[in-house]
């Protein structure tokens, strides 16, 4: 019911300022102060009859301030987008820097691992190898590395991935919801800008329409509203392109880095297969079973 009623007040003000039977040539021209009570030869005391110039020259006032404050909402939205690029490409920066030397610490343990006899098998991966490999051949053993042990080092692979992948998630999303909150939140509860939207909401809240500054006050509140419907679009938009660069699993940087690292990781596999093969590390296993 209020946004039919504003409707009608807007278009209220439209027809009003289009209206030519106002003299402003006579006693109602001068020097205009801006204030809610015009420095005019007349007064008013309903919202018929607000003098036309003083409601035109209020409005085109209103449109400069808007106009202004706009300005300063682009100036502090690109602050905010350049501070944005600028820390999520340090932590993207950092993050895989160390998550390279982990890769490479993780294939040198996983290379360990397999290079010797592992007491816990059966815990970690569900098999009955060491009860049944005793008498093997080496293309018993060869069938086995090849059928399942390879899985075995695989699954290893993928655990440690999807570990940092995750982490790399969780320290992107906790930063974007950091910045989006507190970011956005400085902005909003800065003096004027609280005590705009607090007298607003309110006034919204009360529906003063009795005031005889009505057609004023609709009009600012109308500018009020679009301007705060076009900072959260600006906002949303700037939050929604960070995490599409930088935090979502498929943003190009953290795709890049998984290509690149799971090349590395087969050709480290390729290599450690043939490797194992032929040096027989089963042999190794065996004689370190027998030890323990």
């Amino acid at each position: 019911m209020k946004s039919i009623l504003l409707f009608v007040l807007a278009s209220a003000i439209i027809f009003k300022l289009s209206s030519t039977s106002e003299n402003v040539n006579g006693c109602c021209s001068g020097i205009f102060t801006g204030k809610t009570k015009p420095a005019l030869c007349k007064s008013y005391t309903t919202s018929e009859d607000m003098p036309i110039a003083y409601l035109r020259q209020t409005i085109e006032k209103n449109i400069l301030s808007e106009s202004r404050k706009t300005f300063d909402w682009e100036l502090w939205l690109r602050k905010q987008k350049k501070e944005m690029i600028d820390d999520f490409e340090k932590e993207h920066a950092a993050w895989l820097k160390n998550k390279n030397e982990a890769f490479n610490n993780f294939l040198n343990r996983l290379e360990e691992k397999w290079s010797h006899y592992n007491p816990r098998m059966h815990e970690e991966y569900q098999t009955d190898l060491y009860d049944v490999c005793s008498n093997w051949s080496d293309d018993e053993w060869i069938e086995w590395f090849r059928t399942r042990g390879l899985d075995y080092i695989i699954s290893d692979f993928e655990s440690w991935f999807n570990e940092n992948i995750s982490s790399y998630n969780k320290i992107m999303t906790s930063k974007l919801i950091n910045w989006s909150k507190t970011k956005k939140y400085k902005w909003n509860s800065d003096p004027y800008r609280f005590y705009e939207e607090r007298y607003w909401v309110h006034w919204n809240e009360k529906a003063l329409h009795e005031d005889p500054d009505i057609y004023i006050k609709v009009s600012s509140f109308l500018y009020w509203v679009k301007r705060r419907k076009n900072e959260k679009k600006q906002w949303d938009l700037l939050i929604k392109r960070i995490d599409k660069k930088y935090v979502d699993n498929n943003n190009p940087k953290l795709t890049q880095w998984c290509i690149k690292t799971m090349g590395a990781y087969n050709n480290w596999l390729t290599s450690f297969y043939i490797n194992w093969i032929e040096n027989k590390y089963w042999n190794w296993w065996i004689i370190e079973k027998k030890m323990k």
